[in-house]
């Protein structure tokens, strides 16, 4: 793991803001309306917070428009592609790793993400819910009803794609993060 303070100058980044950060390819599955949505409603106390989404695919053009018309599109940087060893250094320069898949566990990115010493904030789906458990509840996040279909305390979750959190259903809590701690 390498310090974030010493990173963030290097890659262009505010050293005080909130920076989450999004890998992964861009498609439906991976529920990145979602993290757009989370992100609008950290930004009412947090208007400094920025995401950075990592990776391409055929989601890429409405996820940008998604984001402009949820009014966070200054505050989301679109990268595309690149390298492993910039991959690296953009996730240690950032806060937390966020992940709302609906129906993928454990991926890869979430052990980039530990192997980097950063958090995790992830939809509860099958690995993830795993992981928040083994690594501990102050260490990661979960966002409960935004699962894969199984049943839960808050009744049955959302298995449509869905533009906002909003729309994917009364069934989504968000619980804090903090990036102070």
């Amino acid at each position: 793991p390498r310090a974030k303070d010493a990173l963030r100058p290097k890659l262009g980044l505010p050293a005080e803001a909130p920076i989450y950060i999004f890998v992964g390819r861009l498609t439906a599955i991976k529920g990145v309306p979602l993290i757009l949505e989370a992100l609008k409603i950290v930004r009412k106390s947090r208007p400094e917070a920025l995401l950075l989404i990592v990776g391409d695919g055929e989601e890429r053009q409405r996820l940008e428009k998604l984001a402009h018309r949820l009014g966070i599109g200054n505050s989301v940087r679109f990268l595309g592609m690149r390298p492993p060893e910039q991959v690296a250094e953009l996730i240690a320069g950032a806060d937390a790793g966020l992940f709302a898949s609906y129906t993928e566990g454990f991926s890869v990115a979430m052990v980039e993400q530990l192997a980097c010493g950063r958090p995790i904030i992830s939809t509860e789906v099958s690995g993830a819910r795993d992981l928040g458990s083994v690594h501990g509840d102050s260490a990661n996040r979960n966002i409960k009803g935004a699962g894969n279909g199984d049943r839960h305390h808050d009744g049955p979750r959302s298995r449509r794609r869905a533009d906002t959190a909003s729309e994917a259903g009364p069934n989504h809590e968000v619980h804090p993060y903090r990036t102070d701690r």
